[in-house]
């Protein structure tokens, strides 16, 4: 039962993320992510990974030489209109998946023990894989929404969310431009 539990969490989060990656085959290349402005909410958090700070918005470039080679090569995912240039490039690092867009910004990462294990990863500096919920609402406040054993907030038209196996551990938190 543990186990199926799992795989449906993980399953789910692969889902969302599928979806959030092919959410912009509808959208036009003015509608692509931009970068948050410095005094919005979102980027007051932050996933950390080691002593890297990974903030929406930043140039993913200044991310690659403090973080160093990736654990697996990254993966391209086009648009679906061949008329636009939108893109996003996944760079993996353990503990971490980072999405670029064509501008070479952040606009999304996950932490995740799934695609790459290992690394030591926060979202925050408080928040990380095994944490409760009670550790996300102590750093986010009320989400507005929970569904399955996860919890979705929005900041600055980003979704982020936090997601919980049947035991209340966290095992994964993304976050994704919100449709």
């Amino acid at each position: 039962m543990k186990t199926k539990l799992k795989t449906l969490t993980a399953l789910f989060l692969a889902l969302t993320l599928c979806l959030a990656l092919f959410a912009g085959c509808a959208k036009t290349p003015s509608e692509n992510p931009t970068a948050p402005a410095d005094d919005t909410a979102l980027s007051s958090f932050y996933f950390k990974a080691g002593d890297v700070e990974i903030r929406m918005g930043m140039p993913f470039a200044e991310l690659a030489t403090q973080l160093g080679e990736e654990a697996k090569p990254a993966e391209t995912v086009n648009a679906c209109d061949p008329a636009s240039d939108w893109k996003q490039i996944s760079h993996f690092y353990p503990g971490i998946t980072i999405n670029e867009d064509k501008d070479g910004l952040v606009f999304g990462a996950e932490m995740t023990q799934r695609e790459v294990p290992g690394g030591e990863v926060t979202f925050g500096d408080t928040v990380m894989v095994n944490s409760a919920p009670e550790d996300v609402r102590a750093l986010l406040g009320e989400p507005e929404s929970e569904d399955m054993g996860s919890l979705f907030y929005t900041i600055d038209g980003y979704t982020v969310a936090f997601y919980f196996d049947e035991e209340n551990y966290l095992t994964g938190a993304a976050v994704m431009e919100a449709p």
